[in-house]
């Protein structure tokens, strides 16, 4: 048996797993934590609706100047939506219209992400007293809100795996045969061709940029462990680099920039990765097999070396020593949703309350459609009440008193528990529940989206000021993505706009972001098109008297022309 397989079955990724999680286990603790949220519906989308109106028009005005300002990239846009091929190339005109999308956009920014991100901060600065006891700040510290899943990746024994022959030398058949042979003539067989060989050509390209990755990887820990080995790879990675590489989600694109530059005298753009050529072939071909040979030269001739350095990797006392004695901490978000639902066709016969009622059918449609696309984004359980009609106006009916009985039932069955209670409202008529939250002592939360000062002091009261949340951030680069973020049910992009975790949906360029948080992007801006301005006033100036001698000749040429002179055409001497 080679040395190669012998290391694959000591080394292999599922020994490596098994001793760090036995080392977890035995040195880690893990808590599990229920958050119970309650959404009091109407409310909640009113004050989303109001916010995404006002962003969406600062953004449109933003938009509306830097147009002004670039005339030229409108018709350049212009041009390529009305000639280019749609199927070739993504959508790229921005809609700044209020829809449910969008609503829900922002929805899904203050709850998953701003909301919970401050819940675990204030768990971990708070909460944690209350089932530990003070808590030092070394040993807060300790607290973790990821898996423990997150600390069992390694390369190694992946690298050691992809160093087995066969595995290779299918590898090395593949890309030898990769180019595409002689084509057919039939267009149809053409384009199955071209098609089945980009395809394979992606796939390849991603299998050689994985090894190469891992390679690359081995070789900054060997460094580490053992500064002076002879592993002399073409390229070396510096600790900078190495850092960018392991950004979870980041890693490996950022490698293939890495890559890219070296390889390729043509500079690769990061944010349109997508849009630019694929790797040269040939150049990322050889480099592959001259750092593979080198990589599995270097295994068989320093046997003791590679065993000692795998012993030194595998060892979870020396990997997981930072996670020694941490707290594995899960919070469990329970979102709840209570709204009333109305019906379109009962909304149209009131017809004597709608012509005094300041709400249209559109409203109506706008709010089943967010609400429906919300159940389903925070995968919520939703309990609908009723409508109260009056000359004037419509009001939620029994949504107050079924979301409190909800949370008060929740709160005296878990009286014994840990759990966590928030209410997203901004109403007195929920202060039974912290009266009840209080009597308890069940700790519950306020998630208000709205001014801190318009919270209610019978609330307020009820509530430590570190019990209340806020989780608007006014950072327009945030608030573009979530606006703009995408929904596969938006059938508005075809299918094509959406690769991977983000779709992309036409969204406010950077520089528009910048033109509002920027007061010097925006008197630059403003200067720049102040100077077109005066350049094309110059100019029109300047025409009077070249059109007065236009007029002229052409009233001499016509002249000439009319009477069949012979010398029309170089009338000028």
């Amino acid at each position: 048996m080679s040395f190669l397989k012998e290391l694959k079955i000591k080394y292999s990724y599922n020994n490596f797993k098994k001793k760090m999680m036995e080392f977890m286990d035995n040195h880690t603790t893990e808590l599990e934590i229920d958050v119970h949220v309650y959404i009091d519906g109407y409310h909640f989308f009113n004050e989303l609706r109001k916010d995404a109106k006002n962003i969406l028009n600062v953004m449109k005005i933003a938009d509306e100047l830097y147009e002004k300002a670039h005339p030229e990239i409108v018709l350049k846009e212009r041009i390529k939506e009305e000639y280019s091929n749609p199927m070739g190339e993504y959508i790229t005109k921005v809609d700044y219209n209020l829809d449910y999308f969008k609503i829900c956009g922002l929805a899904q920014r203050y709850l998953l992400t701003d909301f919970e991100l401050l819940m675990r901060m204030n768990f971990k600065e708070r909460g944690i007293d209350k089932i530990f006891g003070d808590f030092s700040e070394s040993e807060r510290k300790k607290i973790r809100f990821d898996k423990k899943e997150n600390h069992l990746t390694s390369i190694i024994p992946t690298l050691i795996e992809n160093l087995l022959d066969d595995q290779i030398d299918e590898l090395e058949k593949t890309l030898s045969n990769s180019a595409p042979k002689e084509l057919s003539k039939d267009p149809k067989e053409l384009l199955n061709d071209l098609s089945n060989f980009v395809g394979n050509h992606t796939k390849l390209e991603k299998r050689v940029l994985e090894i190469l990755y891992n390679i690359y990887n081995f070789s900054f820990q060997l460094d580490r462990f053992y500064p002076n080995n002879k592993l002399n790879l073409r390229f070396k990675i510096e600790e900078k680099d190495y850092n960018n590489f392991i950004e979870k989600y980041f890693g490996k694109n950022r490698f293939e920039v890495f890559l890219f530059n070296k390889l390729s005298p043509k500079k690769i753009d990061k944010k349109s990765r997508f849009l630019m050529e694929s790797f040269p072939g040939k150049e990322l071909s050889e480099l592959f097999f001259e750092e593979l040979k080198k990589i599995k030269n270097y295994f068989n001739s320093n046997e003791k070396l590679i065993l000692s350095f795998l012993d030194n990797h595998f060892d979870p006392k020396l990997k997981l020593d930072y996670l020694n004695n941490s707290i594995f901490v899960k919070l469990n978000f329970n979102y709840n949703i209570f709204r009333s639902r109305m019906d379109e066709g009962e909304f149209l016969k009131r017809s004597r309350y709608r012509q005094r009622m300041n709400i249209t059918l559109e409203d109506i449609k706008l709010y089943e459609n967010f609400s429906n696309l919300l159940e389903k984004t925070l995968k919520a359980e939703t309990q609908l009440g009723s409508y109260k009609w009056n000359d004037f106006a419509f009001k939620e009916k029994q949504v107050d008193i079924k979301l409190s009985l909800a949370c008060t039932k929740k709160m005296n069955a878990t009286v014994e528990k840990h759990d966590l209670f928030c209410l997203v409202v901004n109403d007195t008529d929920f202060l039974p529940v912290f009266e009840e939250a209080k009597e308890l002592g069940s700790n519950i939360f306020l998630c208000s989206t709205v001014k801190p000062e318009t919270i209610s002091n019978e609330l307020k009261k009820f509530l430590e000021s570190e019990n209340i949340i806020f989780p608007k951030k006014y950072d327009f680069n945030t608030l573009a993505f979530a606006l703009f973020s995408g929904f596969k049910e938006d059938k508005r992009w075809p299918p094509w706009h959406y690769h991977a975790e983000t779709p992309h949906v036409p969204s406010p360029s950077r520089e528009i972001i910048e033109i509002i948080e920027s007061p010097l992007a925006r008197k630059e801006l403003g200067k720049s098109l102040k100077n077109k301005i005066n350049e094309q006033i110059k100019i029109l100036q300047s025409l009077s008297s070249s059109v007065d001698n236009l007029v002229n000749q052409t009233s001499i040429a016509s002249e000439r022309f009319t009477k069949r002179d012979p010398n029309i055409l170089d009338f000028k001497k």
